[in-house]
């Protein structure tokens, strides 16, 4: 494959740079569509890698070629350790999401995602900290491994508030405060009583009595701001235009 334009849509970057580099050898450069680890696709221009594809296998050169017999990537165990001793396994694909392992921890030991940490050990020896949104695919995981689970008190984080004008102010708040709670700091900050805000994040909308942990909020989450209608409708008009005077 002569071009290099899907370059930089592959995921994770390392990808692109390997693609390139390869592309200035004297051989082919395969790129395999079927991606059974799921993590080359996801950029923008994997279309284009497809569409080339497409029409190399038109050519009469390749009619007879028979398909490669691509198997899924197979599920891993990933072994989560306490630092006390204590550990358990679970069996689980390359597209689980770390907040998934910690929903499934929160199940087997009663310890909320947002007092988490997973980190992965390094041959250095340090442990490098996993964010929540990356799978184990991205992560680089593609066998069976043991990650640290280090129990952490609730930790203060800051939130992004955007209203309607596009505004957006920043809170510091915990895991375990209310949306309540929330709506009182923003009518210190900005005004509007906590009764006229409605708060939505992800498309839902935020019960007062709920925790910002209940909605999976994290550090640097996005929450949107509209306020309600004081009073109830505007005013009424009539339906038809008033008659004009005789």
């Amino acid at each position: 494959m002569g071009s290099t334009a899907a370059c930089p849509g592959l995921h994770p970057p390392w990808h692109g740079t390997n693609s390139r580099a390869c592309a200035c050898l004297h051989s082919p450069v395969i790129l395999d569509p079927a991606d059974p680890t799921g993590i080359l696709g996801q950029g923008k221009n994997w279309a284009v890698v497809a569409n080339e594809a497409a029409q190399c296998c038109s050519l009469p050169c390749v009619a007879s070629a028979q398909p490669w017999d691509v198997q899924p990537a197979q599920p891993v165990k990933v072994k989560i350790r306490l630092l006390t001793g204590n550990s358990l396994t679970r069996t689980v694909s390359l597209d689980t999401t770390i907040l998934n392992l910690k929903e499934g921890i929160a199940q087997q030991w009663g310890i909320p995602p947002y007092q988490q940490r997973l980190g992965q050990q390094k041959p250095d020896q340090t442990l490098h900290i996993l964010q929540d949104s990356e799978t184990l695919a991205t992560c680089e995981i593609f066998c069976s491994t043991t990650l640290t689970l280090l129990h952490t008190e609730t930790q203060e984080m800051q939130i992004l508030v955007k209203d309607i004008k596009n505004r957006t102010s920043t809170y510091t708040v915990r895991p375990t405060d209310t949306v309540r709670q929330l709506k009182e700091q923003i009518c210190t900050q900005l005004g509007p009583p906590a009764d006229q805000q409605r708060l939505t994040f992800g498309s839902e909308e935020l019960e007062d009595r709920h925790t910002l942990a209940h909605y999976g909020i994290q550090s640097k989450s996005i929450i949107y701001l509209l306020l309600r209608l004081r009073g109830g409708t505007g005013p009424r008009r009539p339906p038809f235009p008033a008659p004009l005077p005789s």
